[in-house]
């Protein structure tokens, strides 16, 4: 008799891009080892003082009150709904087109079951969070890139995409906010992705999950454009919008049939939320302006301080003031490397090096290689310790990466 079976793992597993973080894993223990302070600038999560944590939350009440966890969800869809009516001018009816998920990526994973079948083809931006190519693979769909670049400012240009894998299409995924480049999307820009679902009778799904609105400035949604909620969906996370920190759940908002499908599906793939998440959400909603000119307070001066620092030793910039992270091309990275994943070789050395650890834009797809994201929610003094590191070894990018540019212009005369 067997002691031990062979496993196999499905094929789908096998297509699957490694999460974002693992190439870093081996030599973050190496530099760990070595009892190098590692300055994480990958973790984009809300530090406790600008945020509403469960510690802090108990201290403030002295008992809960006794709900049952379906009508405080409701209480919370209703909440929702008169905040996007304040903050966006957009009606939404609490009890059909507003979903409490577990988390966002959760909540991909399932829309994309819940309406893909074998084959089927979606639709995702390249740059663009690896988990969007990663839903549609495991629900067995086919993933179809579409490039968006820096000279278009990151926004699609839908009149180039493929009229074939249009007609072929049954979903196409937005990342507005830009992740991870943070550019912004304008309602015309909306309003052409509407008109373009509705030709092509393709569903719409924009992740807007790090969206942080900032105080004092309009925010724009995909929702607001004329006929959104009949053909698309915005997935949203409590951490960044409502300074919820600890907790992966969001939630999604627009069309009905799609978030019953949603939510048929989610009843048999993802656990209820407990009665004190609920608590702790509908806390973070009623006091949602307090909290958005704290997160306001503590990211723009961060955000000036990285963009100022990165600046002046000759990093490229791109900024917005609606995500917790910046994009930044690093002078000393060749883009077109004979190589390949040049940017992943430099976040590895100026981990190595400094103890400053950066995520790779090639972790996002090709068109993110010569790119790194750069998280702004660390400690102002993080941050200046970072700067103070990445100046002192930047002689060794230089001497690492200008030999190698010299070389291929070379060999291109010759």
């Amino acid at each position: 008799m067997r002691r031990k079976i062979i496993i196999e793992r499905a094929d789908r597993l096998h297509q699957i891009p490694p999460f974002e973080f693992t190439e870093f894993e081996k030599r973050y223990r190496f530099s760990k080892r070595r009892e190098v302070e590692i300055i994480d600038l990958t973790d984009i999560s809300l530090p406790p003082e600008v945020s509403i944590t469960l510690e802090s939350y108990l201290q403030t009440v002295s008992s809960l009150p006794a709900k049952s966890p379906k009508e405080l969800e409701a209480e919370l869809c209703q909440r929702i709904s008169e905040i996007f009516l304040k903050l966006f001018r957009v009606r939404l009816n609490p009890s059909k087109e507003i979903l409490i998920v577990p988390g966002v990526r959760t909540a991909l994973v399932n829309l994309m079951t819940s309406f893909l079948n074998l084959g089927d083809l979606c639709l995702i931006l390249d740059p663009s969070p690896p988990y969007h190519r990663s839903a549609v693979m495991l629900s067995q769909g086919k993933p179809e890139v579409l490039p968006v670049f820096e000279r278009n400012d990151y926004l699609l240009n839908f009149e180039s995409v493929n009229s074939r894998s249009s007609k072929r299409a049954k979903k196409m995924v937005l990342c507005y906010p830009h992740n991870p480049t943070g550019a912004i999307a304008d309602l015309a820009f909306y309003q052409e992705a509407v008109d373009y679902a509705l030709l092509q009778n393709i569903i719409l799904i924009n992740d807007s999950s790090f969206l942080c609105p900032p105080e004092g400035r309009r925010v724009l949604t995909l929702l607001q454009c004329r006929r959104a909620k009949g053909v698309a969906v915005e997935l949203y996370s409590f951490e960044y919008l409502f300074g919820l920190s600890g907790w992966e759940a969001g939630f999604v908002v627009g069309n009905r049939e799609v978030i019953a499908g949603l939510k048929e599906t989610l009843l048999w793939s993802a656990p209820r939320l407990p009665a004190l998440f609920y608590h702790l959400a509908l806390s973070a909603v009623s006091e949602y302006e307090e909290l958005q000119s704290r997160l306001t307070s503590h990211l723009d001066p961060n955000r000036n301080l990285m963009t100022e620092g990165l600046t002046e030793m000759g990093w490229e910039v791109w900024r917005s003031h609606e995500v917790p992270f910046l994009w930044v091309k690093p002078p000393f990275v060749v883009k077109k490397d004979p190589a390949g994943k040049s940017s992943l070789r430099f976040s590895r050395m100026l981990l190595r090096r400094s103890g400053v650890k950066v995520l790779p834009g090639i972790v996002f797809g090709e068109n993110g290689e010569g790119f790194v994201r750069i998280s702004i929610t660390p400690p102002e003094e993080k941050l200046t310790e970072a700067l103070k590191r990445v100046k002192e070894h930047s002689h060794l990018w230089q001497k690492r990466y200008r030999p190698r540019r010299m070389k291929l212009k070379k060999a291109r005369s010759s």
